[in-house]
């Protein structure tokens, strides 16, 4: 029986009962009107049955509401029970629980909306696998761009509209050196002014939709420390396809830089130690022929003495070039012998002191306890020190003091740190130092400070420069100890 029937039954029950009522009231007062009417034997006789019929009336009107309860009882069971059921079950898929039975079957309303609310479980099931799982990939997914990002050695930095940096990776905080704290959530630190404007074109580029390839610039460090980096920046699109943010990633390209300029240099080498190779012994074979005739002209106290002089310094000075060139041509056979680092400096101080002396300069000898003997070519060790110490003479026409200090590093190396007084170097000059004929002196040869660095390169050391404009030079040079 459907729910509409068992309704119909209820109110044609409760129906009944009302009408049944009615009558028995009605009838009621109907009895009092005629009792009341009437008179004698007749009226005890009436009164009887009337109460008769009264009873009667209200022994039926009792048990039709007895059944209307009966009735109503099992109507609201009906309702009721099968509705407890449904919404356990709705409560149930409410809590996430879609394994649900089809308690309910039948065709009444009851069952169609079991039936529709089991099928709802079983889509709303699906529906939630599928979110599931596609947040499960979702995660995954960012999981690994996190680590990438991460872990990559370049530098990753996200930015919005307005130049406030949203996100950024290990490697940029180890590039850059400010903390995450100190990156997230303010402007970007890194963009010198000189670059700014650069940094604003490639933004108005990206604006507008232009692509901007991989570029070269200078960013700034935490220390203040200037670092080549080649930069690639590119636009972040909402799913409107709105600009909304700039990534960027940088790559410290400071190594490959110095490893070009290393290259240029090994190819300028190259090309003076052809040169060398092709003319030195050429040259040096009638140098000494013309100066054993010089020397003779010179014993014999013919022409004037003074020429012979010149012409004889001159040649010598001809004959050391087709030296330095002859050590660029090719390597040396060298012969290493343990030597005392120590006692070459004081030599080499006590061989210029009287220059100095003569130039109001003095040498300021500050030596570590316990330095080793190292192995080297003695001589070749002596002509970069007089040489570098003669350039910070040279430096100082005024006078001043050149500090010589030596120690041991922590990695098994002896360091040697000559710094001046002098008028110091220009970052364009600097770059330049160790460049094949490039001179600041009006005499100079230009190949003093590129021998010096291939003799130093030959010892397996290395040799670097400071200098600052009216402050002064420092050289430092490190040397293995075996």
């Amino acid at each position: 029986m459907s729910i509409k029937a068992k309704l119909s039954m209820y109110l044609s029950s409760i129906v009944l009962i009302i009408l049944t009522l009615d009558t028995t009231l009605n009838y009621c007062s109907t009895r009092d009107a005629l009792v009341s009417q009437s008179q004698g034997p007749i009226n005890e006789a009436a009164k009887e049955i009337l109460s008769k019929q009264l009873m009667n009336q209200i022994t039926i009107s009792i048990f039709l509401l007895v059944g209307t309860i009966v009735i109503s009882y099992y109507i609201a069971s009906f309702f009721i029970r099968p509705l407890s059921r449904i919404l356990k079950k709705v409560n149930e898929i409410s809590e996430g629980n879609f394994n649900i039975n089809h308690s309910i079957h039948g065709t009444d309303e009851w069952g169609i909306l079991s039936e529709t609310i089991y099928k709802m479980s079983l889509n709303l099931h699906a529906n939630t696998e599928q979110l599931r799982r596609a947040n499960e990939t979702l995660r995954s997914t960012k999981q690994n761009m996190d680590s990438f990002v991460n872990h990559t050695s370049d530098a990753f930095v996200v930015v919005d509209l307005q130049g406030i940096v949203q996100q950024a990776n290990k490697a940029y905080i180890e590039l850059y050196g400010w903390s995450m704290n100190e990156t997230i959530g303010f402007p970007l630190h890194t963009v010198t002014d000189s670059y700014q404007s650069e940094a604003n074109a490639v933004m108005l580029k990206l604006k507008n939709g232009i692509p901007v390839s991989a570029f070269e610039n200078v960013c700034q460090t935490k220390d203040g420390r200037m670092i080549d980096v080649s930069t690639t920046i590119s636009g972040i699109h909402n799913e409107k396809d709105e600009l909304v943010a700039y990534a960027s990633i940088s790559r410290d390209i400071t190594e490959r830089r110095n490893t070009d300029e290393l290259l240029r240099r090994s190819e300028k080498l190259s090309i003076v130690g052809q040169l060398a190779a092709g003319v030195a012994h050429e040259i040096r074979n009638p140098l000494t022929t013309l100066r054993g005739f010089v020397q003779l002209q010179h014993a014999r106290a013919k022409g004037n003495q003074q020429h012979l002089d010149i012409m004889l310094s001159e040649l010598d000075r001809i004959n050391f070039i087709v030296s330095e060139f002859l050590i660029l041509a090719k390597p040396q056979a060298i012969n290493f012998q343990k030597r005392d680092l120590v006692y070459i400096l004081q030599d080499i101080i006590s061989l210029l002191a009287s220059q100095a002396n003569l130039n109001n300069i003095q040498f300021h000898f500050d030596c570590a306890p316990h330095i080793p003997p190292i192995n080297c070519e003695e001589n070749q060790l002596k002509q970069v020190f007089i040489n570098i110490i003669k350039n910070g003479m040279e430096s100082m026409p005024d006078g001043g003091e050149i500090i010589i200090q030596v120690g041991n590093l922590a990695s098994d190396d002896v360091m040697v740190r000559i710094a001046d007084q002098g008028c110091g170097i220009s970052e364009e000059q600097l770059a330049r130092l160790g460049e094949p004929f490039y001179t600041n002196k009006e005499t100079g040869t230009g190949l003093g400070l590129m021998v010096s660095q291939q003799i130093i390169a030959n010892h397996k050391g290395s040799m670097h420069f400071d200098s600052e404009i009216d402050r002064g030079t420092t050289v430092e040079i490190i040397l293995p100890m075996g």
